[in-house]
């Protein structure tokens, strides 16, 4: 299973995110240029092998990205309940494992 981390404490914006996000994910996933929620959305649904996505310094981005950070948390669990939690987005429900997101933060 491969395995993404992202470093929260460098993401303070949504551009920081989806320029770590692809940049570290560029051979599991294709990168069709959007840079918005529903992109990364379908982008995730074209997975090439299994993933696991660590957020580490999470709370960090949450202070900085405020709302878009719980809906971008919702957007990678594919509308599913948020942490270590396998995920889906084709359908619209929970990815099917083996697409994990595992972070540092508790659900409000």
């Amino acid at each position: 299973m491969a395995q993404v981390i992202l470093d929260g404490s460098r993401i303070q914006t949504p551009s920081d995110f989806f320029d770590q996000f692809f940049d570290r994910a560029m051979d599991l996933l294709p990168d069709y240029g959007g840079r918005n929620l529903d992109a990364l959305d379908e982008d995730l649904g074209e997975l090439r092998e299994p993933l696991r996505l660590v957020w580490t310094d999470s709370e960090n981005s949450r202070t900085h990205l405020g709302d878009w950070f719980d809906r971008c948390l919702e957007t990678l669990a594919g509308q599913g309940p948020v942490g270590a939690t396998p995920l889906n987005t084709k359908g619209g429900g929970p990815r099917p494992p083996p697409f994990a997101l595992l972070s540092d933060v508790a659900t409000r």
